[in-house]
């Protein structure tokens, strides 16, 4: 699973639902092909993501929206030239 499908999987867990995967039973289904980046433009799915990773918690430096620090971070690591891969894969649990 490539770290945009386990980004998806975890918004659908932590609630977000896109129309097209209303059916959604444990595969991502998502329309990657189509619609892929749309979704890191949406703050509901970086919201699910966040309670599916259990950022909402305060950390040690006091972020208690953590999800709205981390979107801005994939910002942040385009303009450095990471991939949206590789980005995804340092913040997301790998368990």
């Amino acid at each position: 699973m490539t770290n945009t499908e386990l980004f998806i999987q975890r918004a659908i867990e932590g609630g977000w639902q896109p129309l097209d995967t209303l059916d959604f039973k444990g595969e991502v289904d998502y329309d990657i092909q189509n619609e892929k980046y749309q979704i890191f433009l949406t703050t509901e799915a970086w919201q699910a993501v966040g309670r599916a990773e259990g950022w909402d918690k305060r950390n040690n430096m006091g972020y208690i929206n953590e999800w709205h620090v981390r979107m801005h971070g994939l910002i942040d690591a385009l303009t450095d030239g990471e991939t949206i891969e590789d980005y995804l894969g340092s913040i997301l649990r790998h368990d």
